[in-house]
């Protein structure tokens, strides 16, 4: 992951990429890591069937930064994982083709690696 390319770029905070328009709604990925799961046997109607996880953010130096969120899991993470995440309620209910589903976030990748390009 280097430095801005093809209308994607970094948006105000360490750890948020913007990444350009889903439809016709922007959405931004954060850098986060995976802290733990949450089991809930009674959800809303919104949001039967989805997995949610406990997401710490990571700056770009990968320390924790802000307070923790949960997150629809949408590629099968685990415990540990630094991850992928849109945390816009529009892009989030668009990426679980549930447009009445209260989702603010969700876990679009696992990540492999990170490489950040100096400026020098």
């Amino acid at each position: 992951m280097g430095g801005p390319r093809g209308g994607l770029g970094w948006a105000s905070g360490a750890a948020e990429w913007t990444a350009g328009a889903l439809g016709t709604v922007e959405w931004r990925m954060i850098i986060c890591q995976v802290t733990g799961t949450v089991v809930a046997t009674e959800k809303v109607e919104g949001l039967e069937g989805f997995k949610l996880l406990v997401v710490q953010p990571l700056s770009l130096e990968l320390e924790p930064e802000g307070g923790t969120f949960l997150a629809v899991d949408q590629v099968d993470a685990g415990e540990g994982d630094r991850v992928l995440v849109t945390k816009e309620g529009g892009s989030a209910r668009q990426l679980t083709g549930r447009k009445t589903s209260p989702v603010q976030s969700v876990i679009v990748g696992v990540i492999d690696h990170i490489e950040i390009e100096s400026d020098s």
